[in-house]
């Protein structure tokens, strides 16, 4: 099968990952090419390429550039289907197969309970019927409202590679250690990690002030990402005088890594779609503490495999936690076995069986 998928970026968001991760597996099983509409971001093109799949970077910025890259890629691979990743590419490319400039099916693929931007939430929902099917990560993308006037809407949840986590952190024990000694952490420490991009919707600055909240040394704090709200976060950290036990690492291409060599992952979140670092996050039996919104309570059970704060928490909820876990190593460790017991649900192996039969029966 001959597959376009267009994506808004090359850069390490959950998407990507996501999409290479699953070329990496069965790529080799159909032709892929993937048009990136923002060329400006390609820190992943020489993944994607190593992946198997064809990288196609559209000639200059904007969703007409992305159009013409896409319209003519499809006719000269005579693709079998197009799917879309971004909302406001997919809302052109909805419209490019109305107007029959695409020929072959084109699926939107929904990765977000909520779009920034209420006009490509309305211009989604409003051509939403040009599309020949949706796909949804989770219950809650299904439910959103930018789903309405859909056709045929599946429920698409992702996956990973379970096993490949749990081998890294079995085999790669010298690994651990240095990245719990780059994160700040030594012998006896618990290592709280934030492991995604530094924006405001991911609450990042909750994770710093909470630090400020905890009393003794043994609490260490890393922020595994980049983003707009970097700087900010460096600045916060010392005005509160926890740079000490704080460390805003930076991007990470083998970002899960050192959420598997932490203690507890934190993600404070306002909207997720499915988060990927949380199903990374099982595989490396690190519990998670995050906020009760939907997306993440579709993966994390309180007190089974992570805590769920309340949906507008405060930096002081987030303390609690912490204080609770430096005092309760038995607590620690049921979540570390209820992490180990609940991962295996989101292996990659069933996603990308289903992924590819829908697929395939969309394009006979």
């Amino acid at each position: 099968m001959h597959v376009v998928e267009v994506v808004r970026s090359l850069d390490h968001g959950g998407v990507q990952r996501l999409l290479i991760s699953r070329l990496r597996r069965v790529g080799h099983d159909h032709e892929t090419w993937v048009v990136n509409t923002l060329p400006s971001e390609h820190d992943l093109e020489d993944a994607l390429v190593a992946a198997g799949g064809h990288s196609v970077p559209s000639r200059g910025r904007g969703y007409v550039a992305g159009l013409r890259a896409v319209v003519s890629l499809v006719r000269r691979v005579d693709a079998d289907v197009v799917v879309v990743h971004a909302p406001s590419d997919a809302v052109v490319m909805k419209v490019a197969r109305a107007l029959r400039l695409i020929r072959c099916p084109v699926v939107e693929f929904v990765h977000n309970t909520r779009y920034r931007s209420r006009i490509v939430a309305w211009a989604a929902a409003a051509t939403n019927g040009f599309a020949d099917a949706h796909f949804a990560v989770s219950a809650s993308c299904l439910d959103a409202p930018h789903m309405r006037h859909t056709r045929h809407a599946h429920l698409m949840r992702q996956g990973i590679d379970v096993a490949e986590a749990r081998r890294w952190v079995q085999a790669q024990s010298e690994e651990v250690a240095r990245r719990r000694a780059e994160m700040g952490a030594g012998p006896g420490d618990v290592l709280a990690v934030f492991c995604g991009r530094l924006v405001a919707e991911k609450q990042p600055e909750l994770v710093v002030e909470a630090a400020a909240l905890v009393a003794g040394p043994r609490l260490k704090v890393a922020l595994v990402g980049d983003g707009p709200e970097r700087e900010h976060l460096e600045r916060l950290a010392k005005s509160l005088g926890v740079a000490d036990r704080v460390r805003v690492l930076g991007r990470r291409e083998d970002g899960w890594t050192y959420v598997a060599a932490a203690d507890v992952q934190c993600l404070p979140s306002l909207h997720e779609g499915l988060p990927v670092s949380l199903m990374e996050s099982l595989a490396g039996a690190t519990p998670v503490i995050a906020t009760h919104i939907p997306g993440v309570d579709e993966i994390v059970e309180h007190g089974v495999n992570g805590v769920l704060l309340p949906a507008h928490a405060a930096a002081s909820d987030i303390a609690r936690v912490w204080e609770g876990l430096l005092a309760d190593e038995e607590l620690l460790a049921r979540l570390r076995d209820g992490c180990a017991a609940t991962a295996g649900q989101w292996d990659a192996a069933a996603a990308d069986a289903r992924f590819y039969t829908v697929l395939g029966e969309l394009a006979r």
